[in-house]
């Protein structure tokens, strides 16, 4: 979740725009690292646990979207960095909304 990686465009049928999490969870884990290190009180625990979690997915190969699940329901997943995909100034979220339904 802190990495976006909930936030997909979807293109077309089986085609989808999502957030690259493994370049994202990285940022993430730097910032999240300088919060523990001014509040470690407040973000200590909550850095351990991501760091954690980060390993598990490196070793597990779990970031989205490269998931065997995909893989397995014949989506195409094109990953772009986060910062490519917010060039509009919006967030992953807004920028992933959807604008029209068919």
């Amino acid at each position: 979740q802190l990495s976006d990686a909930s936030n997909f465009l979807c293109i077309k049928d089986g085609t989808i725009l999502a957030v690259e999490v493994d370049r994202q969870a990285n940022n993430v884990l730097e910032s999240l690292s300088y919060q523990a290190k001014q509040h470690p009180n407040r973000y200590g625990r909550l850095l351990d646990q991501a760091q954690k979690d980060y390993q598990h997915l490196k070793e597990t190969g779990g970031f989205f979207p490269h998931k065997r699940e995909i893989y397995h329901h014949g989506i195409d997943a094109f990953p772009i960095t986060l910062t490519n995909l917010t060039g509009g100034y919006g967030g992953p979220h807004c920028m992933t909304a959807i604008l029209e339904r068919g």
